[in-house]
């Protein structure tokens, strides 16, 4: 019984991993679809950050070839990975120009 608790939570875990990827195929795809010349806030989301996250959103807004990568893109990016609850937004100040 024991065995089997740990391995459906193991599975539960990976599984949750795999659907986070998603949300990362989703922002990348909103992004594409975004002109050129826009500006990129890093939008921190309701969460227990990394040390990235912070760093990433006091430093934007970006342009999309500044961008230090898509939120939950991995830990080549931040350090929670693809557990980043972060997002990315149109900047106020591509609004304001």
């Amino acid at each position: 019984k024991a065995l089997n608790q740990e391995l459906t939570s193991y599975v539960n875990f990976r599984a949750g991993l795999y659907v986070e990827r998603g949300k990362m195929c989703y922002e990348q795809a909103i992004i594409n679809m975004w002109p050129e010349d826009i500006l990129i806030s890093w939008v921190m989301g309701m969460a227990e950050h990394c040390v990235t996250c912070p760093i990433y959103a006091a430093a934007g807004p970006y342009t999309k070839k500044s961008l230090p990568g898509i939120p939950g893109e991995g830990f080549h990016v931040t350090q929670c990975g693809p557990n980043c609850r972060c997002h990315l937004e149109i900047s106020e100040l591509y609004y304001s120009k």
